[in-house]
């Protein structure tokens, strides 16, 4: 066996092991997996050093997704939307009741 044989088969291990660890530190930050993979892949240490320094993602919670329109009504002071339910707006602060 010859020695780029060897070298080659050490550094396409390495890349995938790379690449697999990149993509795993991103997905668990909230990135995609894939594109990850591939970076980590042809740039190993990149890859890794990118992933590594990746901010949290942030999501928005699904409550206040779920709000729907009929469950709104409008500030009669600032006319922002508010929730049927609120006794205080949120925006301006002004009492409802």
């Amino acid at each position: 066996m010859s020695y780029t044989i060897i070298l080659l088969t050490i550094l396409l291990i390495g890349g995938i092991l790379s690449a697999t660890f990149a993509g795993i530190i991103a997905e668990k930050k909230g990135q995609n997996y894939t594109a990850f993979f591939w970076i980590g892949f042809f740039f190993p240490i990149l890859g890794l050093v990118i992933a590594a320094a990746l901010p949290q993602k942030i999501t928005t919670s699904s409550e206040n997704q779920s709000v729907s329109i009929n469950d709104t009504k409008k500030c009669p002071f600032c006319a922002e939307t508010i929730k049927q339910e609120a006794v205080l707006c949120r925006w301006c602060g002004k009492s409802l009741s």
